[in-house]
């Protein structure tokens, strides 16, 4: 599967690119952090991670691969391949489509089998359709309103989810320094889930994301707090945090 994935990763992008005469970029971020936060903030590892977001695209056309291991043994947890594209990127309102195609998650499935390990990994494999809707009211601040809708692909046992919906709302913050050498990203969100399965579970949450830097410097330590505001019958912690370093790099190209 991982194979498969690589392969897609580079002849898709090779045969669009080539195809443009518009520049484009590759960039990433790499991130180990001590309680695996994934990226809806209520769901966590529990133990540290590695982490790496990567996006190669242009103006209006980018494809995310997303992959997360735990930290110990390199264990796969999770691997989303984001395909998104820019409806309308100029101007105060802007439109993201896209889908999260496909998107797996690897859990530790207990069995009482004799000729099998007492713990297997199995893959859930969904896919999320994706809408990003962004008002900037000036340079330095915007609000996103984000839905996504998931759907399972192929359903392996009966604890895996139908399926789910979530809402984001979350202030686009420009970066901003500190001082004439530290520099700071902050995002907050409040966002609500609600997952079918043999019963609905749903909850609405709050959560922050702050990462503080060096200017012309990769390396960046992030922190990641998550707290519930109405925890509904949704299962994990009601407040959670994480600490991590990241290292983020860019590249531009320009065709001639």
């Amino acid at each position: 599967m991982i194979k498969s994935l690589l392969s897609l990763l580079i002849l898709i992008p090779s045969l669009i690119f080539s195809q443009s005469n518009e520049d484009f970029y590759i960039n990433g971020n790499i991130k180990v952090d001590n309680n695996g936060v994934d990226w809806i903030p209520l769901y966590t590892l529990g133990e540290p991670a590695l982490s790496g977001s990567f996006s190669i695209g242009n103006d209006r056309f980018s494809i995310n691969p997303n992959f997360r291991y735990e930290l110990d043994g390199l264990q796969p947890w999770a691997v989303d391949i984001i395909w998104n594209y820019k409806l309308k990127n100029k101007g105060k309102f802007n439109i993201d489509i896209g889908a999260f195609f496909p998107g797996a998650s690897f859990q530790r499935i207990e069995v009482d089998e004799e000729k099998l390990p007492d713990i297997i990994i199995q893959p859930w494999v969904t896919t999320l359709t994706t809408t990003k809707l962004t008002y900037r009211f000036n340079d330095s601040f915007g609000l996103s309103f984000l839905y996504y809708e998931g759907f399972n692909l192929k359903k392996v046992n009966d604890d895996q989810f139908d399926g789910g919906r979530m809402f984001f709302l979350q202030p686009e913050i420009k970066q901003f320094n500190l001082t004439n050498k530290i520099k700071i990203n902050w995002l907050p969100q409040l966002y609500t889930i609600h997952i079918s399965a043999d019963k609905s579970y749903y909850g609405f949450l709050a959560a922050s994301t702050l990462q503080i830097g060096f200017k012309d410097f990769p390396l960046s330590i992030v922190n990641i707090v998550n707290q519930s505001i109405d925890f509904g019958n949704l299962t994990g912690k009601k407040f959670d945090y994480s600490f991590g370093i990241n290292y983020f790099f860019e590249l531009n190209f320009i065709k001639k």
